[in-house]
């Protein structure tokens, strides 16, 4: 038999010393006996990594085939290669304290600056740390969390298809093929730190949390960390950890909500406001009695400008401002978007997969916790709303449950019983898909614990003082669930033998009693239910002293006047909650008109 030798025996035999060298000098610098050659390793890492990383060229094989020849850059990159698998050959060497240098090296090289080949060394040298020394896990976990997101500088992308902010607003993110090759390399990586030591992932779940990029940067560094924990949390190695993971996507939207400006982002520009915006001439140090006038009647300013001068200048640096804050607006909103279609289509792939009762945990505990406290979102508490199209009977009988306990606790804040309020009825009046079945429970729920306040007060001989909502705040809460829902779904309520019941009895007994709500609920919404009762024949539940004409001070409208499930504002990630289909809109037939809707948008 014909024995072959190697094809390049030089090239074997060169990789065989660069081993023998690479541990050699790894060696001695822990023995302390030399440092020279560790140094020299050391400059030769570093300088090949910086390169590697400077060369942009390599990002066009993706987009350029080979021509079967070596190209200028290749022979750096094959060099580094080595290097890091010679490295991984004597990753029993490596000292965290002895190669405090080297391990920032190896820190510093992103994955996402160079070519796959080199990520693929670069992360294989790591890992081998990690499966040789245990206690390297935190190390190597960090620097596969990093490379979940890529440079901010946007220089590892091909030049043909970089992100510019004024044209990509308002396209869907789309990963561009070398950033999904980095995601899909570094996660495998986590899988196998993962499988090698299952307890990791107490350590990496921390990471995951801390590691979820800036809400001021960029669309590219919220997507693809929201690509890589999300498909982290798909997988086998991430259930564990699913839930919490869910949850801190969640938090990392929100915040990316806190720093939108949606004044800005709903205004035009005629509706800028000149006052605010202060475009007047200053009256400060800068202007002088003594400065003259000229031949207009405007005074001249020292720097020769006069006051129309001045004035036009303000106003076009007022202009200037404006778009510049539209700009960021719209951006931020862009973002906000990626990441909300992002988020769906991963709670789509959850749902799917079987895991609702999981899903719903996580999302009512997030909106206990976080949304309702605070009525802070505008966007990410419609994750109910998804949930509830696909799951119509569970999801409501969850989000429900957690909003009535809201309302009717006498330990909840203030602010608590007002949110939980502002959020049923909402739910209750724009969901098309809750059953009438539950509408009507919930409905019954809140008319008997309102008939039983009312025997509570008139057995106590109450006097019922002034109306007003701080008096009876969970009455005049629970008040307005009922009208704002009746008003888009009295019909639906009325067809149903139940529904009917609840409003021929507990219903005229609330509106008729002696707490009035009708004259302290928000005048728009009294308005639609008189308006509805009349229509559709029921006019004699109200009271026959009301007079909405010209009614009573009226105390609840700045804290009731939210509503969250009014309109989603995110043009793409709407397509994810078919909102023409589950949504009920203003009209005549089933709820406030267009025109009084928009005087109550939240």
């Amino acid at each position: 038999m014909e024995i072959h030798a190697p094809v390049d025996v030089d090239t074997w035999q060169a990789d065989r010393l660069l081993k023998k060298y690479v541990k050699r000098s790894l060696v001695l610098r822990i023995e302390g006996k030399q440092d020279e050659m560790y140094r020299q390793l050391l400059a030769r890492l570093v300088e090949l990594s910086q390169n590697v990383q400077a060369h942009r060229l390599w990002i066009h094989e993706m987009v350029e085939p080979s021509n079967g020849k070596e190209k200028p850059w290749e022979r750096e990159q094959q060099g580094l290669c080595k290097l890091l698998d010679a490295m991984a050959d004597a990753v029993e060497h490596v000292d965290e304290e002895k190669h405090v240098e080297l391990f920032h090296a190896l820190a510093r090289l992103s994955c996402w600056n160079v070519p796959t080949k080199v990520a693929q060394a670069h992360l294989n040298l790591i890992v081998e740390l990690a499966a040789c020394q245990a206690q390297q896990v935190p190390f190597v976990l960090q620097v596969l969390v990093r490379n979940f997101v890529p440079p901010l500088d946007g220089t590892w992308k091909d030049n043909s298809s970089q992100e510019d902010v004024e044209t990509s607003v308002g396209e869907a993110w789309v990963p561009q093929p070398h950033g999904f090759r980095v995601l899909e390399l570094v996660l495998n990586k986590v899988h196998e730190i993962v499988e090698m030591d299952p307890s990791s992932l107490g350590i990496l779940l921390p990471m995951l949390n801390d590691q979820f990029p800036h809400p001021e940067q960029n669309r590219d560094a919220h997507c693809y960390y929201l690509c890589g924990v999300m498909q982290l949390a798909e997988s086998n190695a991430g259930k564990p950890i699913r839930a919490s993971i869910l949850a801190a996507i969640l938090e990392n939207i929100l915040h990316i909500e806190f720093h939108m400006n949606w004044q800005v982002f709903e205004m035009e520009e005629d509706e800028w406001d000149i006052e605010d915006a202060h475009m007047q001439v200053p009256d400060g140090p800068d202007r002088s009695e003594d400065e003259p006038i000229d031949e207009t009647g405007n005074r001249t300013f020292l720097d020769g400008r006069g006051t129309d001068e001045i004035n036009d200048t303000s106003k076009k640096d007022t202009r200037d401002t404006f778009h510049d804050q539209k700009r960021l607006a719209l951006a931020t909103a862009d973002k906000l978007d990626s990441a909300m279609e992002l988020l769906f289509a991963h709670l789509l792939r959850q749902l799917h997969a079987g895991h609702l009762e999981e899903l719903l945990q996580v999302i009512t505990q997030f909106m206990k916790h976080t949304v309702l406290p605070t009525r802070c979102s505008r966007i990410v508490h419609y994750v109910v709303f998804l949930l509830g199209c696909h799951s119509p009977a569970r999801t409501c009988e969850c989000f429900h449950n957690l909003l009535l306990k809201g309302m009717l606790s006498e330990d909840s804040p203030r602010e608590t019983h007002l949110s939980c309020a502002c959020y049923l009825a909402s739910y209750l009046a724009r969901a098309a898909f809750l059953p009438v079945l539950q509408l009507v429970g919930v409905l019954g729920s809140l008319c008997n614990w309102c008939v039983a306040y009312l025997d509570e007060l008139e057995k106590k001989g109450s006097n019922f003082p002034e109306l007003k909502m701080s008096n009876h705040l969970v009455f005049y809460s629970c008040c307005h669930c009922i009208l704002y829902s009746l008003c888009f779904k009295m019909k639906d309520v009325l067809n149903d033998r139940e529904g009917a019941k609840m409003v021929a009895v507990p219903v005229q007994r609330i509106l008729n009693s002696k707490l009035d709500p009708l004259q302290v609920c928000l005048q728009t919404v009294v308005d639609e239910f008189v308006s509805q009762a009349a229509r559709l024949g029921v006019s004699h539940l109200l009271p026959s002293t009301l007079d909405i004409q010209e009614p009573v001070q009226r105390h609840v409208e700045s804290a009731l006047n939210f509503f969250p499930y009014d309109h989603y504002v995110l043009g793409r990630s709407a397509a994810f909650l078919q909102l023409e289909n589950t949504a009920l809109n203003g009209g005549e037939a089933s709820g406030l008109p267009i025109q009084a809707w928009a005087q109550v948008k939240g």
